[in-house]
């Protein structure tokens, strides 16, 4: 296979793995000026971000099934394909949920975790340029690396604040499952809330 075709698989990798980064930077201008009002705009607006990213995807797999030779294994090409799809369609699904459970307002932290979020995608970004070269294996080693260390977590308190609520999911028999709200000063001895939602 030529370079130039080869060289399409890795460039369809950043362009899908650009859009996350739109995506990402589409949720924090919701996010950061939160609007309910306008939470219909952004859905569509994030919603055109994820159907060009499902286009090139669909392109690369056109291209995958009638390939004869591949730069790296098939099967590592769709892995890829799907882990970059999937990036665009977990932001988008963030937007969503805001629109769909009436959201009305978010907490004053949650603009710092968007922030690590776009700061991800760029990094994930920046791995799909370096593996577009495989002379640059070191840089490469070193995003790969960087990616391993939970660095930027401390540095946003993921610990829940003491007045904040905690939320979980668990799972009960029957096929269902039950949301537990607890409020971090509510006492040990106190039986949390628990609403049934259907699984």
């Amino acid at each position: 296979m030529s370079k130039k075709q080869d060289s399409y698989y890795f460039q369809n990798f950043i362009d899908c793995a650009d859009y996350a980064c739109q995506a990402a930077r589409m949720l924090k201008d919701t996010v950061g000026q939160f609007d309910v009002s306008s939470l219909s705009r952004r859905l569509d607006e994030i919603h055109e971000i994820e159907h060009a990213a499902d286009q090139k995807k669909h392109e690369l797999l056109n291209i995958l099934v009638k390939a004869f030779i591949t730069p790296i294994e098939r099967e590592d090409i769709l892995q890829v394909s799907n882990n970059l799809d999937d990036m665009v369609d977990k932001i988008e699904d963030v937007v969503i949920k805001l629109y769909y459970n009436r959201v009305t307002a978010v907490r004053p932290d949650v603009p710092r975790f968007v922030d690590m979020l776009i700061r991800c995608c760029e990094e994930v970004r920046a791995l799909m340029n370096d593996f577009a070269d495989f002379k640059r294996s070191k840089t490469l080693h070193d995003h790969i690396i960087r990616r391993r260390r939970p660095t930027s977590c401390s540095s946003t308190r993921c610990t829940p604040s003491t007045t904040a609520a905690r939320t979980r999911w668990r799972s009960s028999p029957g096929g269902r499952s039950t949301f537990i709200l607890k409020s971090a000063s509510t006492p040990a001895n106190t039986s949390p809330t628990s609403l049934k939602a259907s699984s």
